[in-house]
């Protein structure tokens, strides 16, 4: 059976397929998103290893690699797929009953090339020496997007950077609410090709305004450290 013909004209991950949408705004999420805030509170004291002074840090891409990462997006958001979010898969923390979650696919030779270029300007924000845990995205949000309060996981999450990749017709500008080691809240802007470095295990993070603008794409890499505990 002939799925598709495709012509290969730059990276890409393509799907056959996709998990849907699943808003669904009749549904009311208020008493479990309560119970998940409270959780991610007590949650983000069980970490007590610091490595910058406020936990969290803007800087900029070089402009090589953000343009590596720009032209993928580009050639690929047409090949976007729903994140697989909805009842029972991974909670509350993004509320895909309101707004669609979509993902852009990396392909995993790509995803090398950018991690490493990407763990260089961790370490030296950290002055820690770095392993890769995680990357992953690109992830799309749509107008009215929100992210609950969160941190990230303990054992492989210690030091992790966003970078906004793209957005479009912003209306306000969606900025990512970061609790410093003090727990005193920042918000924070950020334009395409812009990194904000955070310690996302400890340090309580999110988007709790909705998103004002069609939509705002992000790719996120998560990091731990060599010979420590967590």
């Amino acid at each position: 059976e002939v799925l598709d013909h495709y012509t290969v004209e730059f990276d890409s991950i393509r799907s056959f397929g996709t998990y849907g949408s699943v808003i669904d705004p009749a549904k009311d999420y208020k008493r479990e998103i309560e119970v998940t805030f409270n959780s991610e509170w007590a949650r983000h004291n069980n970490v007590k290893r610091t490595y910058t002074e406020y936990g969290f840090d803007k800087g900029k891409l070089p402009l090589d690699l953000y343009g590596s990462m720009s032209a993928f997006y580009y050639n690929n958001d047409k090949f976007r797929v729903h994140e697989e979010w909805g009842p029972g898969k991974k909670g509350v923390f993004v509320n895909w009953w309101e707004a669609d979650v979509y993902m852009v696919q990396m392909p995993g030779e790509l995803k090398k090339k950018w991690q490493a270029g990407l763990k260089a300007l961790v370490e030296a924000w950290s002055g820690a020496e770095l392993e890769l845990s995680d990357i992953y995205g690109m992830r799309r949000y749509e107008d009215g997007a929100r992210l609950l309060t969160h941190v990230d996981r303990e054992q492989t999450h210690a030091l992790s950077l966003i970078v906004n990749i793209a957005q479009a017709d912003m209306r306000k500008p969606w900025k990512v609410d970061i609790y410093d080691h003090e727990n005193r809240l920042h918000e924070i802007a950020m334009d395409p090709g812009e990194i904000v470095y955070y310690e996302s295990a400890r340090c309580l993070h999110a988007r709790t305004n909705p998103l004002e603008g069609a939509y705002y794409v992000n790719l996120f890499a998560h990091y731990r450290p060599l010979n420590e505990e967590s």
